[in-house]
C-alpha cells in the first residue's frame, strides 16, 4: 500500500478530485490506479508502444470516447500559462486524417461553426482539430503528459513526422 493509501485508512481523511468530487472509496478500494481508465493510469509518461496516443476525445463530442474525459468537466475558469502555446502547437499539428463536414461549438447556444472533423497528429499524440478551439476559448486542460510533451519540444511542432507510419489504437 502506498502513503496516501495507508494515510486515508489511518485517519479520517477525504480525498478529493481536482472536480472537488469525493473520490475517497474509490481511492481506498483500488489505489490511484482505481480512480482512472488503463489508458490514463500510464500517464505522465505512457509507454509508447507506435500506437498514437488519444487526447481530445472528450465524451459529449460527436468524435467521442465513451469512456473518455468530460468537455464539460475539463472546462477550466481561466487559462493556465501556456494555453496560447499549447493551442498552437495543436494548430501546427499534421494532417493525419482527413474527413467531410463540420464540427460546431458543444458550449454555444447558436451554431458556431469550428472546422473540419480532420485528425492532427506530432508522431505521438492524435486530436481532433477542434481541439486547439477549444483550449483557447474554454481553457480546456489536457492531459498532464501531452502538456510536458509539448514542452520538451519547445512548444514547436516536429517537423519530420511521417504519418503514413502511424496507427491508432
Amino acid at each position: 500500500m502506498d502513503f496516501s493509501g495507508w494515510f486515508a485508512d489511518a485517519f479520517d481523511v477525504k480525498i478529493k478530485s481536482h472536480y472537488d468530487d469525493d473520490i475517497t472509496e474509490t481511492y481506498r478500494k483500488g489505489g490511484i490506479g482505481g480512480l482512472y481508465s488503463k489508458r490514463v493510469c500510464a500517464e505522465p509518461f505512457p509507454a509508447w508502444n507506435g500506437a498514437l496516443i488519444q487526447i481530445g476525445w472528450f465524451h459529449e463530442l460527436e468524435h467521442c470516447d465513451y469512456e473518455g474525459v468530460s468537455l464539460e468537466r475539463a472546462r477550466a475558469e481561466s487559462a493556465a500559462p501556456d494555453d496560447e502555446r499549447i493551442a498552437a502547437y495543436l494548430d501546427a499539428g499534421h494532417l493525419y486524417i482527413a474527413a467531410t463536414g463540420f464540427v460546431e461549438d458543444w458550449f454555444a447556444d447558436d451554431e458556431i461553426m469550428i472546422g473540419a472533423p480532420h485528425l492532427l497528429t506530432d508522431g505521438v499524440y492524435v486530436w481532433p482539430a477542434d481541439l486547439p478551439y477549444y483550449v483557447r476559448n474554454y481553457h480546456v486542460r489536457l492531459p498532464k503528459a501531452f502538456t510536458i510533451h509539448v514542452a520538451k519540444n519547445g512548444y514547436e511542432m516536429p517537423k519530420d513526422v511521417d504519418v503514413t507510419r502511424l496507427k491508432l489504437t
